[in-house]
């Protein structure tokens, strides 16, 4: 392959209605296009702006990233989808039995929403009012009160709690290249780079010592001491990995079969090998006290009752729970867990959601 820009969402190519070509990516929410020699794959000129407040979400693809609502013709046609002038999802409280329970403040354009431990605050990725792109917030979940945690111009998603609630692991986009950060919730310290490469790397989760940081790039997921001393752990071959509590476990999600199933293998060693859903799996997550695991097969949020103290994995019937509308595009991580599987915070596209714009004269 050749790099022909560095930009954290999903290009597209398009073709003018005169037959020019192009290239469309985003900046922040903002379209842009720049020529395009499709012989030589060179981009020639600058770009310039097609569309402002695009439709940006968090994508479950490998390496993550954003996908952006665009889609291009060959023959001039563009298409897109802009966000909603009051925010694309919301957040919203659901118990067992998928019943609403509550929501979370207003709506807004939200993504990757991550519980503190103690389950007392929110840290949750949010775009800011110019919709340029992305910076993580604080919510008390008694009073829905919002505070700004992060203030790079930069673009800032997927928070990830330290498990003593001290820290947040989470990406910064810079030059449209996904670096791992971590911050320190009290006081007023500046972010500290905890991975920087030439290549997207996206924080995944920690250990439940607080001694590494799961961080994912070039298809595999490392084990990164947090503290930056010691040697890395890994690597291995997963999606979206999750430790049991205890720290013995890994569950993670892989499509090897031919469509994403989720597995459960031993840690760090991958000792054992247990698929645990049949039916498609992604997006798992341990209860706090390790006796139930969950993900989502399709629209449905499925618990499976497990034991982890044993030599040997052990899990029970799987047992649906619920269906909710998932926005497709937004399923890098869409839930979390709390009272101890009692209640789930879903990360829900409103149902007024934005027309998609479809124009032919895009190009100046």
């Amino acid at each position: 392959g050749k790099l022909l820009l560095n930009s954290p969402t999903s290009a597209v190519y398009a073709r003018s209605a005169g037959g020019a070509d192009y290239l469309l990516f985003t900046e922040g929410t903002g379209l842009l296009a720049q020529s395009f020699r499709l012989s030589s794959l060179k981009l020639i000129g600058n770009a310039f702006p097609v569309a402002q407040r695009i439709l940006v979400a968090s994508s479950g693809i490998p390496l993550g990233g954003t996908s952006a609502a665009i889609s291009a013709s060959t023959n001039g046609v563009l298409a897109f989808r802009a966000r909603g002038e009051t925010g694309s999802t919301e957040l919203v409280w659901l118990d067992r039995a998928g019943r609403r329970l509550g929501r979370v403040g207003d709506p807004g354009d939200y993504s990757n929403p991550a519980i503190s431990p103690d389950e007392k605050k929110l840290a949750i990725a949010r775009v800011d009012a110019q919709g340029r792109g992305r910076d993580l917030w604080l919510v008390d979940l008694v009073n829905s009160a919002f505070s700004r945690f992060t203030f790079d111009p930069a673009d800032e998603t997927g928070p990830l709690w330290s498990p003593d609630g001290s820290r947040i692991a989470y990406d910064v986009v810079h030059n449209g290249v996904v670096d791992v950060y971590q911050k320190q919730i009290a006081g007023s310290s500046d972010p500290q780079v905890l991975v920087h490469s030439n290549e997207n790397t996206l924080v995944q989760g920690w250990t439940p010592d607080g001694h590494y940081v799961l961080v994912r790039t070039a298809g595999n997921v490392w084990a990164v001491p947090s503290d930056g001393k010691g040697k890395r752990l890994g690597p291995f071959a997963m999606e979206t990995p999750t430790i049991s509590p205890n720290g013995r476990w890994v569950a993670y999600a892989s499509n090897q079969s031919g469509r994403s199933e989720v597995y459960v293998q031993g840690f760090p060693a991958l000792e054992g090998k247990w698929q645990v859903s049949s039916t498609g799996g992604a997006e798992p997550l341990w209860s706090r006290d390790g006796k139930e695991l969950y993900f989502l097969s399709g629209s449905k949020l499925v618990a499976l009752p497990v034991r982890t103290d044993a030599k040997v994995f052990e899990s029970g019937p799987a047992k649906p729970l619920f269906e909710v509308a998932l926005n497709s595009t937004a399923r890098r991580t869409v839930y979390q867990v709390a009272s101890q599987g009692q209640r789930f915070l879903f990360n829900l596209p409103l149902e007024s959601s934005s027309p998609i714009t479809v124009t032919i004269n895009w190009v100046p």
